[in-house]
């Protein structure tokens, strides 16, 4: 996603809470291959839903895991600890 590429993940994985289907990704059920196949057909032949899902998830890999927002989270992660 970072890199703009079309992520496809399956629907109940870890990465659910990140892809969100049809937004910055595409899921399938998982144990479908004809679905996968599907899916990954699919972004290979719309160059435009390519580059719309890929720059959404881009975008929120920007947002949600910037290295700032990294620091800042770790920050107030010390010092909520700390006391």
């Amino acid at each position: 996603m970072a890199h703009g590429i079309p992520s496809i993940t399956y629907f109940g994985c870890a990465l659910g809470e990140i892809v969100e289907n049809g937004k910055n990704g595409l899921q399938v059920e998982p144990r479908n291959p004809d679905a996968l196949a599907l899916a990954i057909r699919s972004v290979l032949q719309d160059q435009a839903l390519a580059a719309q899902l890929g720059a959404a998830g881009r975008e929120k890999v920007e947002k949600v895991f910037s290295a700032e927002r990294m620091v800042d989270e770790t920050i107030r992660l010390y010092r909520e600890l700390s006391g």
